[in-house]
């Protein structure tokens, strides 16, 4: 049985006036991501080919831009109809800012 790697923990640091530690108080219990903003402009989906020719060259067609995924869904159903060996996609979502909450806020 191996044994885990240990580090030294860092020193506790302390108030220079009153020399009483830093303290994080968390509580225990479950915590949701949600977006930071809920009025937030809503994450646009794009998807991109990633299936190879027998060349080995990737093809590389996106998607528009969407906010709903079942339209970029839609898109890559038509892009395997036409090009029957394009089955690999990359989902690709903006950057949406998110926060970590506890599931029941303090009041």
């Amino acid at each position: 049985m191996s044994s885990m790697p240990t580090r030294e923990l860092p020193s506790v640091l302390t108030h220079t006036d009153c020399q009483e530690t830093n303290r994080i108080v968390t509580r225990f219990g479950g915590w949701k991501l949600r977006p930071d903003d809920p009025r937030a402009v809503p994450a646009r989906y794009v998807l991109s080919c990633v299936s190879e020719d027998e060349d080995g060259t990737k093809c590389g067609e996106t998607s528009r831009p969407s906010a709903d995924v079942g339209a970029v869904a839609e898109w890559a159903r038509t892009h395997t109809w036409l090009n029957q060996d394009h089955r690999s996609y990359s989902l690709d979502a903006a950057s949406v800012p998110m926060v970590l909450v506890p599931e029941d806020e303090p009041a």
